[in-house]
């Protein structure tokens, strides 16, 4: 109710005092929210409030040992019918020496399937520590690689140069930063785990390259990779890359070229 100059009137009813009214203006309205929202505030939330659901996280966790199971399905077969092994050598970009050996095998004419492995020979200057228990400057990686050959030599007016293989690579390993005892068993500064499981690092991997073919089973090979390595959320390691350029000799590379097309 309003009165002659347009204020708020209590509600006033026979018997009853205008206080004993709940809400009885504006104000009092305005205060009742003001308690319930602050209430709100205060209010327990669930643990997992933001989180996907635990189906759902269950369902990417079956589907990644789906896809691990088939890449080590598929890497026993090609590493039981390796067709190529390649030694090789080279730097990083932070001019850190490092060896390597691949084993491959052709799973169809135009891609190829890859084991790769690879070791430092020198600290990373980076991220060298005199503590053992720190220092982070070794690598040892594995990696599972898929191939991709481009055929150039099917390019019209480029037949001449079949013994020329150029290739893109994509592939996902683990790695770890250290093989001494003492790092091991250094305690994660997050979820406070030691072993050599919980120090092993993911990585992703992607570069391009050339096989030269000097005979049908003996080639040189020129291969540029990018890697890098993913956040490692148990001792709160942020993510990093490096670059790595490698030089080596491969032995059976390509036994089954790839065929002309005919005309």
């Amino acid at each position: 109710m309003t009165d002659n100059f347009g204020r708020n009137q209590p509600i006033r009813l026979p018997g009853l005092k205008p206080a004993l009214i709940p809400f009885a203006n504006e104000d009092c309205k305005a205060r009742g929210m003001l308690r319930v929202d602050t209430e709100r505030r205060f209010l327990p939330r669930f643990k997992n409030r933001g989180l996907a659901p635990s189906n759902v996280s269950r369902r990417r966790t079956r589907l990644k040992k789906t896809i691990l199971f088939l890449a080590l399905i598929l890497m026993s077969l090609n590493l039981l019918n390796a067709e190529g092994q390649t030694l090789y050598a080279g730097k990083t970009s932070n001019k850190t020496q490092y060896v390597g050996l691949t084993l491959g095998g052709d799973i169809w004419d135009f891609l190829q399937l890859q084991f790769d492995v690879m070791k430092y020979l020198k600290d990373d200057p980076g991220f060298y520590s005199d503590d053992p228990k720190f220092n982070r400057g070794d690598f040892l990686g594995v990696s599972l690689n898929f191939v991709l050959k481009l055929p150039i030599h099917l390019i019209p007016y480029l037949d001449q140069f079949d013994y020329i293989q150029p290739y893109l690579l994509v592939g996902r390993g683990y790695g770890l930063e250290s093989l001494a005892a003492d790092y091991f068993n250094q305690e994660n500064s997050v979820d406070k785990k030691s072993g050599i499981f919980s120090k092993i690092r993911a990585f992703d991997s992607f570069g391009y390259g050339l096989v030269v073919m000097v005979s049908p089973t003996f080639g040189i090979k020129v291969d540029y990779r990018s890697m890098n390595l993913a956040e490692h959320k148990g001792s709160g390691l942020q993510s990093r890359n490096f670059n790595r350029v490698s030089f080596g000799i491969c032995f059976g590379a390509y036994k089954k070229p790839i065929q002309k097309v005919k005309k």
